[in-house]
């Protein structure tokens, strides 16, 4: 099972991480719920549980990466940079922390990601063979 921190449901992205909980066990800890797709057969639960989960973790967005970097949890912990959102009022201490993860990009900002923070693995939206790849799963 992999946990996916995620600030909050109202990204447009976030139905590559439903189609993702069919092939494989994800659990979704968020901090702001919003609208709930109450037909998804994700796990979803607060954030503040990640606390008791010992799995991989993977941050989908700057907040979440900034937060999961301060979590002394035992898991594996990534920064899956799916959108330039770290360009969005973040100071720049928050950036590097969340970029200090292991990082996966989407392959349009790979180049920019590696250029900025260094080696990153690349993953196509939440695509489920390229992220086992990428965690080597």
């Amino acid at each position: 099972m992999i946990g996916i921190l995620l600030d909050n449901l109202n990204v447009p992205w976030v139905e590559h991480i439903y189609r993702l909980a069919e092939k494989m066990d994800v659990c979704l800890f968020v901090n702001n719920y919003g609208n709930i797709d109450v037909s998804s057969r994700i796990a979803l639960v607060s954030s503040s549980y990640i606390w008791s989960f010992d799995g991989t973790m993977i941050a989908a967005d700057t907040f979440s990466a900034r937060y999961l970097y301060e979590c002394p949890i035992p898991s594996r912990k990534l920064f899956y940079i799916n959108s330039v959102d770290w360009n969005r009022g973040f100071l720049a201490s928050d950036t590097l922390k969340a970029a200090s993860l292991e990082l996966v990009a989407e392959p349009g900002l790979a180049e920019i990601v590696r250029s900025v923070w260094g080696p990153t693995k690349i993953v196509r939206n939440w695509h489920y063979e390229s992220l086992q790849r990428a965690l080597s799963i």
